[in-house]
């Protein structure tokens, strides 16, 4: 059953390319290893809260690598996307070409504090600003095991802009959720 659970799981995953990834259960220590692996450092990372929190995610189809999310200082879902053709083609061109007079396509009806109720701060240093409503916050899904894919999406963190917060949303498997055969 566990198998077959994770193998539905994989493919919602991969929309971009075809990998071959082995899942493992993660901790603090291996993603912010991976990440310096990568020369990522950047402290703003989530996890998902527990394995309950994930089975609903897996469910309602919000498990996805690569997914760039945004929302505004206001806590107001962007949406950015035209028809996506590469993984994350449709962000870096909305971060590369944003100005502060750009008008944004609003969902006011998706927040931000909703989306984050799905997680814990990995490093317990995350702060998020929304005092200053001219951020943009992103929100880059990734996983360890899906390597390959990741780099078009940590590209992104290259794209200098004082607009912008980065915050990296880490969809591994964690340790901490001690499961075993019986809880899945």
């Amino acid at each position: 059953m566990k198998k077959i659970f994770f193998l539905i799981l994989l493919i919602g995953f991969y929309n971009c390319s075809s990998t071959n990834p082995v899942m493992k259960d993660e901790d603090k220590t291996s993603v912010n290893n991976y990440l310096k692996s990568k020369e990522i450092y950047n402290n703003n990372i989530l996890i998902v809260k527990d394995y309950a929190e994930y089975k609903m995610m897996s469910k309602k189809n919000l498990l996805v690598i690569p997914e760039i999310t945004f929302f505004d200082g206001n806590g107001d879902l962007i949406e950015y996307k035209n028809i996506q053709k590469e993984c994350s083609k449709d962000a870096y061109f909305f971060i590369k070409d944003y100005t502060k007079d750009k008008k944004l396509k609003l969902n006011k009806t998706k927040k931000m504090d909703d989306f984050i109720s799905s997680y814990i701060d990995l490093n317990s240093d995350l702060r998020i600003n929304t005092n200053d409503k001219s951020k943009i916050f992103v929100f880059i899904n990734w996983a360890i095991f899906t390597d390959k894919i990741n780099k078009d999406s940590f590209d992104l963190l290259s794209l200098k802009n004082e607009n912008f917060t980065y915050i990296l949303v880490n969809l591994d498997k964690q340790k901490s959720w001690n499961l075993s055969e019986k809880k899945i």
